[in-house]
């Protein structure tokens, strides 16, 4: 994180700040321009790093992405090309002195930039994109230790390098002697993760543009009793939202490369905390490590999982109130709300997209646990661990499975992982049964259970007699007790306060939520139903109903939704239509006055005005959000055809294998707002009361009475509008 004072931070969490951006935009010429909020358009500052995603992965060189838009005369007339921004955040405390937070230098990217008459749209790259080059034959040919490697890839592509041998000593690999020479290895980028993938760290791009190679575990403080060092902590008043993992994974089992071979291997550290579990990693294969023998690669691969196996990672996703000086791999302490009040909850950043004056998104990414391990299951030999992909270990299992199910008295928070029967059936127990008493967790078939809370059961045919609280996966199961939750179909459910996604159910009891179709329901105050409306001729006309003694609200099968009456903050009736031109640089349109050609539209000019792009319509049309437009046979009127049974027909043109994208998330589609209030992007010109018409989909002061009313001015550079 960058050095701040708390006065900065006790600033973030307050109800007001003052706070400005200070930049500029050098060209190659060596002439500048000033950035500031004077110029800057509303809302269009955005920063994104990224160590990774939504999976968990250690090795990773990503590049940063700045955007922002600024108004400027004859943007047309400037050229792009080598131009670079640097950019600054200032934030006045109350009652202290001004603090900077510089974001960094960043790269334009001329082709993704747009120039339009008065305004520049600037999508820049930090120096990470300097390493985007095929390597020379002369960096082929060097060898050394991974910060050598690193140092040389800096040089050739002319980026300053933090990384000294001194600064890995910690980090596991660090004295291992490498080569570049693998064919695998294209780029200097390429070079620069696979020596971070080694180590057991990240490459990324510092605020001053040189680059750094940060390690993929905690800080700790030492001592007797060591502690994580957190670079600062997140109150609940600072957040719009947050999301934590119940658990806290470690990466206990490993998967990876030994020359050509693969090899599982298994960490002897063991978590004593009850919220911590294990999770498996798979590295793949190192092309640094191509010329190394077996041996070699296996204490590589040894050293990598016994740097990080105890490093316990909790996933976190938070929506804050924007705060620059966080940096990837920051540790963070979360406090409060809706989070543990009394020891907080700890995430390492893994990405985040920082918005000027808006919210920012953190995410802290944790590797997926694998559930327990079997006691005594590691005595037979090397632990089989499943691939990735698969999630997670349900089983290690023996040389010679025996028949059935293991542990018939399991105790209390136990789990029972089956071997399998024969050959025919993996993780299959034939008639067992188990008094479980609490906190069990059950994997296969044929299950029954007596007597067993808080358990999770999965597979098919399971049932349960005087069990409550329990987790159930598979088909045709037959629960009786409370407050079950069950997925799958053809269940038989009876209790009170039961969740219940399936098809063909049975429900008895008071107080269930069902969601599906085809079901039985006997209850009162149940969501599908509500309390008291006649569910046979409800069911008899809709897929979901609720209300109190009659239908409030109530859905058809082919989606038609019937209800009392609808509200919303929205303040607009919009459709989806297309562009013209495809918005071929996803340029960011909102707010721009359209009109249409034929049936797409284009940036309006004069009092022509069809619609504006909209932001947050109250209702919306054209949407197509769940599926394509033509996945169901229709006819020319829209109104889809169904088979003899009354189910959906299938369009011919529909291919099930090719992913859909909605529209909302397509560049060539913008919802325009027909009618209602709505938000535009004017030239200053427009007055309250007045009219709008429009030059390049940018409003101007109109002479006459056009379909575009000005209600006020929001600030320099947009005002609310009336469409009628």
């Amino acid at each position: 994180m960058y050095n701040v004072g708390q006065d900065y931070i006790d600033a973030l969490a307050g109800k007001t700040r003052t706070d400005r951006i200070e930049g500029t935009l050098t060209l190659a010429n060596g002439s500048s321009i000033a950035i500031t909020d004077e110029n800057l358009v509303r809302d269009s500052l955005s920063l994104s790093k990224e160590l990774c995603g939504e999976q968990y992965r250690v090795g990773t060189f990503n590049t940063a992405c700045l955007k922002l838009s600024f108004f400027i005369d004859d943007a047309l007339g400037i050229d792009l090309t080598d131009a670079s921004v640097t950019m600054s955040y200032f934030l006045t405390p109350e009652d202290a002195a001004e603090q900077q937070v510089p974001l960094g230098t960043f790269f334009v990217d001329p082709i993704l930039s747009i120039r339009r008459k008065n305004i520049l749209n600037i999508i820049a790259f930090d120096a990470g994109v300097k390493f985007d080059r095929e390597v020379s034959d002369n960096f082929r040919t060097i060898t050394g230790t991974p910060a050598q490697i690193i140092s040389a890839a800096c040089t050739y592509c002319g980026v300053t390098t933090a990384v000294l041998p001194a600064s890995l000593d910690e980090m596991p690999n660090s004295d291992i002697i490498v080569s570049a020479a693998d064919k695998q290895i294209q780029t200097y980028r390429d070079a620069v993760m696979w020596c971070a993938a080694l180590v057991c760290g990240y490459a990324v791009i510092g605020r001053d543009s040189a680059l750094y190679l940060i390690p993929a575990i905690y800080s700790v403080s030492g001592g007797v009793r060591p502690s994580i060092i957190t670079s600062r902590t997140v109150t609940a008043a600072e957040r719009q939202s947050v999301y934590v993992t119940d658990t806290r994974a470690y990466i206990k089992y490993l998967t990876a490369y030994a020359g050509d071979d693969v090899v599982n291997y298994v960490s002897s550290f063991s978590a004593q905390d009850e919220q911590a579990s294990p999770a498996s990693y798979v590295l793949e294969k190192n092309p640094l490590l191509a010329d190394k023998e077996e041996a070699e690669c296996e204490t590589a691969n040894e050293e990598w999982l016994g740097y990080i196996d105890n490093f316990m990672q909790r996933g976190v996703q938070a929506r804050i109130m924007g705060d620059p000086a966080l940096d990837m791999g920051d540790a963070l302490m979360f406090t409060g709300g809706d989070v543990d009040q009394r020891t907080g909850i700890i995430g390492v950043v893994t990405s985040y997209e920082w918005r000027y004056r808006n919210y920012h998104d953190i995410r802290c990414t944790a590797a997926e646990c694998c559930g327990s391990i079997a006691p005594g299951s590691l005595s037979g030999g090397a632990a089989s661990v499943r691939p990735q992909s698969a999630k997670r270990i349900d089983a290690i299992k023996t040389p010679e499975p025996s028949a059935g199910g293991v542990g018939e008295d399991l105790g209390n928070r136990n789990e029972n992982f089956n071997t399998y029967t024969g050959h025919q059936w993996a993780n299959r127990i034939i008639d067992e049964q188990f008094d479980c008493s609490d906190c069990c967790h059950l994997e296969g078939e044929l299950n029954t259970l007596r007597n067993c809370d808080y358990t999770s059961v999965g597979g098919a045919n399971n049932a349960g007699t005087n069990d409550s609280y329990s987790i159930v996966h598979g088909n045709y199961n037959t629960f009786s007790g409370g407050r079950h939750i069950i997925a799958g179909s053809h269940n038989n459910v009876s209790g009170d306060g039961n969740t219940v996604a399936g098809y063909g159910s049975t429900i008895t009891g008071d107080s269930n939520v069902v969601a599906g179709s085809n079901h039985t329901v006997g209850s009162v105050g149940a969501l599908v139903c509500g309390c008291g409306v006649d569910a046979t001729r409800a069911a008899a006309s809709y897929v979901f109903y609720a209300g109190n003694y009659s239908i409030s609200v109530a859905m058809t099968s082919n989606g038609y939704v019937f209800a009392t009456a609808y509200n919303t903050n929205g303040a607009d009736y919009a459709e989806y239509f297309e562009w013209a031109d495809g918005n071929p640089e996803n340029e960011d349109r909102r707010g721009m006055l359209v009109s249409l050609i034929g049936d797409k539209i284009r940036p309006a000019d004069g009092d022509g005005i069809d619609g504006v792009i909209s932001v947050r319509p109250s209702v919306c049309g054209n949407d197509c959000q769940l599926n394509w437009r033509g996945k169901y046979k229709t006819d020319v009127f829209g109104e889809t055809e169904q088979d003899a049974d009354g189910r959906l027909i299938l369009a011919e043109e529909y291919d099930k294998d090719r992913e859909y994208i909605p529209r909302s998330r397509r560049p060539e589609w913008s919802p325009v707002g027909l009618v209602g209030r709505l938000v535009i992007t004017d030239d200053g010109s427009c007055t309250a009361g007045g009219h709008v018409t429009a030059r390049n989909g940018i409003g101007h002061k109109a002479e006459c009475t056009t379909r575009v009313k000005v209600l006020k001015r929001l600030d320099d550079t947009h005002v609310e509008v009336l469409v009628r």
